[in-house]
């Protein structure tokens, strides 16, 4: 798989940075207290193992959207003319921008709709928080994989718009070594880390990171379709 393709899944995961803490801060501070403090080996290995099953099941989630856009993703194209998957990978990449700034976004809803199917995996989880061994510690992270998160279905939709199983599957794992800084930092430094991501000024800077990363996505879509010439766009820029 390009090096070009796996870039924008790890930058939306490096950009999330802040929405990640939030939503998996806790879990990693749970972990972080499961050892003694005098053990901080012990420590990181625990959060390492537990990120490594939240990536599996990135990959793993990767995989099906792959399948899915090998198959939909061609007739979509021909059928209307236009590469809808990848339009609506980059609305979902703006879109998480503006959730970043703190505004109402599409990704609300589409959290909640996620919050049926995670009621009925998380009891899996609550019988695994009692860490005491890496194995547990990598099957919570499988569990954890699957909250419902506007960052990570945005990085589904991009994995939507791949043509093999294989590079849908990378393209998720990809985005999880994005987020896998943030959570390490916060699980073995905990709220310093927490309150520095979660900074507004930060917040806001990534968001609108986002927001043109996805204007971009969206050129560069409506541009293979032949709807827009991004040559002539830019010879006027130049002139």
């Amino acid at each position: 798989m390009p090096l070009e393709l796996l870039m924008p899944p790890l930058v939306m995961g490096l950009l999330g940075a802040g929405h990640c803490i939030g939503m998996c801060g806790g879990i990693t501070a749970a972990l972080a207290f499961a050892t003694p403090k005098a053990n901080p080996i012990r420590r990181f290995v625990f959060l390492l193992a537990y990120n490594m099953g939240r990536i599996f099941s990135y990959s793993a989630i990767g995989l099906l959207a792959g399948l899915f856009g090998k198959y939909v993703n061609p007739a979509l194209e021909s059928s209307m003319s236009l590469p809808i998957l990848r339009i609506v990978a980059a609305v979902l990449i703006m879109s998480m921008g503006v959730y970043l700034w703190g505004l109402p976004s599409i990704l609300r809803p589409i959290e909640r709709i996620g919050q049926y199917a995670w009621r009925l995996i998380q009891p899996f989880g609550q019988r695994l928080v009692q860490v005491k061994s890496n194995l547990q510690a990598f099957m919570l992270g499988m569990v954890w994989g699957w909250l419902p998160c506007g960052l990570v279905y945005t990085a589904l939709a991009y994995a939507l718009t791949q043509d093999s199983p294989i590079t849908g599957a990378m393209a998720m794992a990809a985005f999880g070594l994005g987020t896998l800084p943030s959570l390490l930092l916060g699980g073995l430094a905990g709220s310093q880390v927490k309150q520095w991501l979660q900074q507004r000024n930060l917040r806001i800077f990534m968001g609108t990171m986002l927001i043109l990363f996805g204007l971009w996505t969206l050129l560069q879509a409506l541009a293979h379709s032949g709807h827009i010439d991004l040559h002539f766009m830019h010879s006027i820029h130049v002139h």
